[in-house]
């Protein structure tokens, strides 16, 4: 109520009232001023027009006296000083960084992690994901004689479509592949000469077949390479002909698995050899 003589009708005459202009509406002390001067949090913003009255002491404040720390302007239940996504759909849920789904993109990439295929790696790609680097295959042979093989070094490296002659005496012979995918893709690898075909699926692949080179060979002998990576396919032909080079000394550094390859292949060609006896 208003008393007579209270100028500012907050209650305390005026004799008593040591705040006798208090904004009428605002609360007041026994002596007639408000608390701490209309301004109970000291934000700049009285007390009447500020809509968060606790800010703590120092921080920014808009012109409704609220900091960052008491808005949530997507009203997704994460404060706009700590909400990295301010601007959250309000049918989405947001994590504790106040992101939906729909807003991260992990490596920045442009592409959000809902749509993008290589969530941690930033790409170029429509679908997120650097753009493929296609796998390279080296080709070597080895000389073969009564069950054991002297390896021999890369004859041709990163092999591509039609890649000329390897000339080599009269033997037996494996012509072995070594594929590889920059990316780390798995390569499906499949090496084919006359007497069978084989193939293996790794990220480093070693495959390899036996051929026999004969002193009356009239013809050359193809070896067919064909690898993928599930994105990009390549396919490469090695011609095989009778000529005067030595195969290579075995190397002092091996290639990784290429002995363990050949005993494998070994092991198909005595079968491919003794199939083929069998049916003469």
């Amino acid at each position: 109520f208003t008393q007579i003589g209270d100028i500012d009708g907050d209650g305390v005459s005026n004799d008593d009232d040591l705040c006798p202009n208090t904004v009428l509406g605002i609360p007041v002390m026994i002596d007639g001023c408000p608390s701490v001067e209309g301004n109970e949090d000291g934000d700049a913003v009285m007390d009447i027009d500020d809509k968060c009255p606790g800010t703590p002491v120092g921080d920014m404040i808009d012109s409704d006296g609220c900091s960052l720390g008491q808005l949530d302007g997507d009203d997704d239940g994460v404060s706009d000083a700590d909400d990295q996504c301010p601007n959250t759909p309000i049918t989405e849920v947001a994590d504790a960084s106040g992101c939906a789904a729909s807003e991260k993109d992990a490596d920045d990439d442009g592409i959000i992690d809902d749509l993008d295929q290589c969530p941690s790696v930033a790409g170029i790609a429509p679908d997120g994901c650097p753009t493929n680097q296609k796998p390279t295959c080296d080709i070597y042979y080895s000389i073969e004689a009564n069950g054991i093989v002297a390896q021999g070094d890369v004859v041709i490296d990163s092999i591509s479509g039609t890649a000329g002659i390897i000339k080599v005496p009269p033997g037996s012979y494996y012509v072995v592949a070594k594929c590889e995918d920059p990316d780390g893709d798995e390569v499906d690898v499949t090496i084919t000469t006359p007497l069978g075909t084989h193939s293996d699926k790794k990220t480093i692949v070693i495959v390899g077949a036996l051929i026999e080179v004969t002193e009356d060979m009239s013809e050359t002998i193809p070896v067919h390479l064909t690898w993928n990576d599930g994105t990009s396919a390549h396919s490469a032909t090695v011609v095989i002909d009778i000529g005067d080079n030595i195969p290579m000394p075995p190397s002092s550094n091996p290639i990784p698995g290429f002995t363990l390859g050949l005993t494998f292949v070994a092991l198909l060609g005595a079968g491919l050899i003794l199939n083929r006896k069998s049916e003469q």
